[in-house]
């Protein structure tokens, strides 16, 4: 038996391990096959572990039933990244039928300007068994004048615009929170949780209700 805290050395072949002893590992009460002694630090290997683990933990998130017959339910099975996309996109195909004169982004810091406004666009699903959106990484220092909350319900979307100076005054009353604070404190990005309901007490106005 190696004492606890040797370092140990495996030897790989076609087949598999070359097994050099056998011992017990006291901290976790698991038999451990030990290998050759080598002088840099590795760990003994618990053998047949995987299948051991709570299948709980390994099963998929439900979805949120809310959305199972909707336009949106697929995606709930995209990455944050590209569910961001497609909120942009849908949002500009929307409000460019709905009547709104578009042109293309000015820069990378904002989205898309409708009707002579420069827009930063925020969109989101509800929260699951929440009634609030998750509206993230608010920067206020992008190049913008003003921003739209979009929010995804599962038969409808509300667009809500708010302008830049509302959304900095939100920043300062602590409104709108630090998301990433860093080693500086603050990275200049917020977060909000809210609503239509919500965002009309903090200076939001409502654009359009979609259906």
């Amino acid at each position: 038996m190696f004492p606890y805290g040797s370092a140990l050395l495996v030897k790989w072949y076609n087949d598999g391990f070359v097994i050099r002893s056998r011992g017990f590992d006291f901290l976790t009460g698991h038999q451990v096959k030990l290998l050759a002694i080598h002088t840099r630090p590795c760990y003994a290997i618990h053998m047949s572990l995987l299948p051991t683990i709570n299948p709980a933990l390994l099963a998929a998130s439900q979805p949120d039933p809310r959305y199972d017959h909707s336009p949106f339910r697929h995606l709930r099975l995209l990455t944050p990244k590209q569910k961001g996309e497609r909120y942009e996109k849908i949002t500009i195909d929307l409000m460019q039928r709905l009547g709104h004169t578009y042109l293309p982004r000015t820069s990378s810091q904002n989205d898309a300007l409708f009707d002579g406004t420069v827009y930063e666009i925020k969109g989101s699903m509800l929260g699951h068994g929440k009634d609030t959106f998750s509206f993230l990484q608010i920067r206020p220092d992008q190049d913008y004048q003003a921003m739209l909350f979009v929010m995804f319900y599962p038969q409808s979307v509300i667009i809500m615009s708010m302008s830049k100076q509302h959304i900095l005054d939100q920043v300062a009353a602590g409104v709108f929170r630090a998301q990433h604070r860093g080693q500086s404190g603050n990275s200049g990005t917020y977060l909000y949780y809210g609503n239509e309901k919500t965002l009309t007490t903090i200076g939001a106005q409502l654009l359009h209700e979609i259906e």
